[in-house]
């Protein structure tokens, strides 16, 4: 009796612990949809709550305040794209394809949160965008580790002989700013100009000419 009553009991405690994870994450969703039309400043726990379809009091049994409740979303949306990048780009063999997946990947993100990306890029200061001054502390040493691996990516195509022997950091350096470049003019004009497939192939294959006349002189 007593072995099936704690049976009883861990199945409604992982039901509770499954509902509460789908609150959450309906709370974060609604939240992005608030602050993306509205901005930081003007969003609150109310306009929140109401998208959500929660009682405000239900979102502080969550979040302590707006500024946390801003941080997880976007930890969330950062911890995303990492493991998406370990699970798209980093099993591939050829640095090049890596490369252009990573591209991929960056526009399948800001075009999924095109809206919330552009009001982030209106809370950094300064017309350059990076992520420390834009981002919750978590989301920065997310971005150190997304560094970290397109280092190692950098540094393959080095060893096999596709990259210049230049230090592989900066050249990650220098492929991000890039592909930042190119993603905060996308964000803001959607349409114009190069098609995604264009974009990517341009901003690889620059590298890559980059790294040609590099080996060869030229």
């Amino acid at each position: 009796m007593t072995k099936q009553k704690d049976t009883i009991e861990a199945g409604s405690t992982g039901r509770k612990t499954r509902e509460r994870a789908r609150h959450r994450r309906e709370i974060l969703t609604a939240a992005e949809r608030v602050f993306a039309a509205r901005g930081f400043h003007a969003t609150t726990m109310e306009l929140i709550a109401r998208e959500a379809e929660f009682s405000v009091g239900t979102l502080y049994n969550f979040f302590a305040n707006k500024d946390a409740l801003y941080a997880e979303l976007i930890d969330t949306i950062a911890e995303a794209f990492l493991s998406g990048m370990e699970q798209r780009v980093l099993p591939l063999a050829s640095p090049a394809e890596a490369l252009r997946a990573m591209v991929d990947m960056r526009l399948d993100f800001m075009e999924q949160h095109r809206r919330l990306f552009r009001m982030v890029l209106e809370q950094s200061s300064g017309a350059r965008w990076h992520p420390s001054g834009a981002l919750p502390q978590k989301s920065k040493t997310i971005f150190d580790q997304y560094l970290q691996r397109l280092v190692k990516i950098v540094d393959r195509g080095i060893q096999v002989g596709e990259f210049d022997p230049e230090p592989a950091f900066y050249q990650a350096l220098a492929f991000d700013g890039m592909v930042n470049a190119f993603t905060l003019y996308w964000s803001t004009h959607t349409g114009e100009g190069l098609s995604r497939e264009q974009a990517r192939d341009t901003i690889v294959n620059r590298f890559l000419k980059r790294q040609l006349k590099q080996k060869t002189g030229a």
